[in-house]
């Protein structure tokens, strides 16, 4: 019996295992997550959960019972901590070790760390696992002055959510521009001028320098410039980085990510990277990409599944992304590389449009807000449009 091994416990480990088993009651499959947890739902903790739309009951994607019916393994709250490939292994920090045929590397990634003096105080959270978002959702009754340091999509829904609150909520951004890794200067722009409506103080080009606290609690952000911003909570969203460590202590290739080929395969015979952690190549990018989205979790898996089943052909899957703040819900199709020709569809001002963005007239991707039949439209026009050589890749 063929023994697959999957190395993590979030959107793409589990939806690789689930379309496994639904594809074949053969292999040995065994899900090792580094979290105590069930497998649960990661987008929500910025959004629903915060609101209280979403209970933490309703996160997990399956129950414990539905593991044990499809004879699926789950490890929980034992990271791996080490591959050993000569001997096709995985070693637990439990001292079990896990032989395998084929091992997934489905890790994801971790919150960037701030490193100056005072991060340390009480009430200064990042907002990636589970107990992250409880942290907050217990902190956040109790306070009046949030700071927000990142502008980034988890940084800007948690601003949303806590202005939405009552919260006097202030944001750090050390860019000139919002969400700059995955929209256009016009879209930032839209985006600036809608959390300034809501009263959120944004500040661009601006950093945290370090940290006050009074009895151990966070009371002040000390910024670059020499000012001081009164606050009882930060939540901080400068990023994340790969978990890539297991696989280059194995001798694997890393960039920032688990590199891997069109047939998402590492540099290794029988190992595999997919979602957060997995670096990759497209024809929607010059470049090979690590994608951090839900949709990208869910395609691999679905296609890596297909793969280890007789179906290996070479991975193409039209990216998007989706955020919600307020009462915008934002979807973006394709990928924003090299574009000299924008188009906007709708009106800006009427609360639903969507903006093109072309490549030498070729469409490249489309950012929408409440536009939802033109996001699905672009996914069409996106595979339609691939040149024929890089659809064969």
């Amino acid at each position: 019996m063929e023994k697959i091994v999957v190395v993590g416990g979030g959107q793409a480990a589990l939806q690789l295992v689930v379309s496994l088993r639904q594809m074949s009651e053969g292999p040995s499959i065994t899900l090792v997550c580094a979290e105590q947890h069930l497998p649960y739902m990661r987008p929500p903790l910025s959004k629903g959960l915060m609101k209280g739309d979403t209970a933490a009951t309703d996160l997990p994607f399956r129950s414990e019972d539905y593991f044990r019916t499809e004879n699926i393994a789950l490890v929980s709250g034992t990271p791996a901590k080490k591959i050993d490939l000569s001997e096709k292994a995985v070693d637990l920090a439990s001292g079990e070790r896990l032989g395998f045929d084929r091992l997934v590397l489905a890790t994801g990634a971790r919150a960037r760390k701030l490193s100056c003096d005072g991060v340390g105080l009480s009430n200064i959270f990042e907002l990636r696992t589970l107990d992250d978002a409880f942290a907050i959702v217990d902190a956040l009754p109790d306070v009046r002055n949030v700071c927000v340091v990142g502008g980034g999509f988890i940084g800007m829904e948690f601003a949303a959510v806590a202005a939405k609150a009552g919260k006097r909520v202030t944001v750090l951004e050390a860019s000139d521009r919002l969400m700059a890794r995955a929209l256009s200067p016009s879209m930032s722009q839209w985006f600036l001028d809608l959390h300034r409506r809501h009263g959120v103080d944004v500040r661009l080009g601006q950093s945290v320098a370090a940290f006050e606290g009074a009895q151990g609690k966070v009371r002040a952000a000390c910024l670059a410039d020499g000012t001081s911003l009164s606050t009882d909570l930060v939540v901080v969203g400068v990023g994340v980085g790969a978990n890539q460590e297991l696989a280059e202590a194995a001798g694997l290739a890393v960039q920032d990510g688990i590199v891997v080929d069109a047939h998402l395969q590492a540099s290794v015979q029988d190992v595999f990277a997919i979602g957060d952690c997995a670096r990759f190549p497209t024809p929607f990018a010059p470049a090979l990409v690590r994608l951090e989205s839900v949709q990208n979790a869910v395609d691999q898996a679905k296609y890596l599944a297909g793969a280890f089943a007789g179906k290996p052909q070479p991975y193409i899957a039209v990216p998007w992304f989706w955020s919600e703040q307020y009462e915008a819900k934002l979807q973006i199709a394709g990928l924003l590389h090299g574009y000299n020709e924008s188009r906007v569809v709708g009106e800006r001002d009427g609360g639903s449009f969507s903006v093109e963005h072309y490549a030498d007239g070729r469409l490249v991707a489309v950012e929408s807000i409440n536009d939802v039949r033109t996001h699905l439209a672009a996914r069409k026009r996106l595979l339609s449009e691939l040149p024929s050589s890089s659809a064969k890749t």
